[in-house]
């Protein structure tokens, strides 16, 4: 038997998306949102202008039906540092000021709680380096200390590992061997019953 398909009314209606129909907006026509409670430091547009030198303008900016930015501040900043006239832009139509400004903090936070999988990003890091793309990396937006939390081993290459590899700690040759390895006489004892 068929499955029953129930037609979508409100928020799930995909006509009613603002992401199902893109539009190309004046620069000057767009405003931030004033209470906007995430700022972007001049470091972070000049990467955001980086990636769209290289990639274009890949993720519209959502907007109020006056022009407002939802998402997409950065977006705009970088936009207008390269000297764009218009810029892709989603319009959110028929969304209450508080749907836009829950969303505003939405957009800001939820990509944030996201995590790393530090295998796959260190076989992906890994891999670009040996394509010889490491300068062109730096628009992703991870600091050497960022990839050092997320991938150690990709550090290594850009510090040449936290110590010297001649650094061999000292041995106390007056010890016995067994604590010269770390295990105690005890524990030694204990797993030979």
């Amino acid at each position: 038997m068929a499955p029953i398909i129930k037609p979508t009314t409100g928020r799930l209606d995909v006509a009613r998306w603002p992401a199902s129909k893109i539009e190309m907006w004046q620069v000057a026509d767009l405003a931030p949102y004033v209470k906007n409670a995430r700022t972007h430091p001049q470091a972070q547009v000049n990467q955001i202008a980086a990636s769209m030198e290289r990639f274009g303008f890949t993720i519209p900016m959502l907007i109020a039906e006056n022009g407002t930015i939802i998402a997409g501040h950065g977006r705009l900043l970088a936009a207008a540092q390269l000297g764009m006239a218009e810029v892709p832009v989603m319009v959110a139509r028929g969304w209450s000021d508080e749907d836009r400004r829950i969303y505003t903090l939405a957009d800001n936070r939820l990509a944030e709680t996201s995590e790393w999988d530090p295998e796959t990003l260190q076989i992906e890091w890994d891999e670009l380096h040996a394509l010889g793309l490491g300068d062109d990396l730096s628009m992703i937006g991870l600091s050497d200390e960022d990839l050092k939390d997320i991938l150690p081993t990709a550090m290594l290459e850009v510090t040449g590992g936290l110590t010297d590899p001649d650094d061999v700690p000292e041995v106390d040759e007056a010890q016995p061997i067994m604590r010269r390895l770390g295990v105690s006489h005890a524990l030694f004892r204990e797993s030979n019953r």
